[in-house]
């Protein structure tokens, strides 16, 4: 029965991984995840800073159509009138893809021994930064936050997780400590691809929310309330889940 047991169903085994091993895997890899944080939060703030500074520094940055010129012109529809013009469900199978490109490439890119995964969070974090000063700047932050926090805050966390995963993976090869590098790499390797791998479902969620709730005519105040439930309950999962039940049985003693 030992030696030819049958293997464990995928489904069991997928189970444990989410219930058990994933948020385990990411408390142990708490350190690149929170210099993936930094990294993009530096950025945000920084670049929030200089556009609130000097406005102008918004039309260099920002993606075109994003631009607000004129605020006697921009009204709360318009900020969301672009996700309405496509189907709902092409749009949340768009923007998933999109969001799983950004969080792969910067798991990718820890192969460069973590520059390029650096590279990828600072310019998002660059770009919302940038893109929270403008509207604040033209009165629309209130807007803004209804227009992101929705779906953004669920969204940035899956995104820091893929990042501490190529971080990982970057430290492994360029700090191999007593191993050889390709032995670290290899170990390195093994642990990003499981920490990315588990952030597709909060990004299937992110998008579905990106497409049916941030786009509709619910009020700002639900909308923000749906992001930080939504985000709230990842990381309780992911800082609570896999932990011991109750506490450990002292091992009896014979006496």
């Amino acid at each position: 029965g030992l030696l030819y047991r049958p293997p464990r169903p995928r489904k069991a085994v997928l189970v444990r991984f989410f219930r058990h091993d994933y948020p385990v895997l990411v408390r142990r890899c708490g350190g690149p995840i929170g210099l993936a944080a930094a990294l993009l939060l530096a950025a945000a703030l920084s670049a929030y800073a200089a556009v609130r500074t000097k406005p102008e520094l918004a039309y260099l940055l920002l993606p075109q159509g994003l631009e607000v010129r004129d605020i006697r012109t921009v009204t709360v529809e318009d900020i969301s009138e672009r996700f309405r013009r496509t189907p709902q469900s092409i749009m949340a199978s768009f923007i998933t893809t999109n969001n799983i490109t950004v969080a792969l490439s910067a798991f990718a890119l820890g192969i460069t021994a973590g520059v390029g995964t650096a590279y990828v969070l600072l310019t998002n974090g660059v770009m919302l930064g940038v893109f929270f000063a403008h509207f604040t700047n033209h009165g629309l932050a209130g807007p803004c936050w209804s227009f992101l926090a929705p779906h953004g805050l669920l969204e940035i966390s899956a995104i820091v997780i893929a990042g501490g995963a190529g971080l990982r993976l970057g430290w492994s090869l360029a700090v191999p400590g007593g191993r050889t590098r390709r032995l670290a790499l290899r170990e390195g390797a093994k642990e990003a691809v499981l920490l990315v791998l588990g952030t597709v479902p909060f990004f299937m969620v992110a998008g579905a929310i990106e497409s049916f709730i941030t786009p509709s005519y619910l009020g700002g105040a639900p909308k923000v309330l749906v992001g930080v439930l939504a985000a709230g309950a990842a990381w309780a999962y992911l800082l609570g889940a896999g932990r011991p039940s109750g506490p450990a049985k002292e091992p009896e003693t014979a006496g």
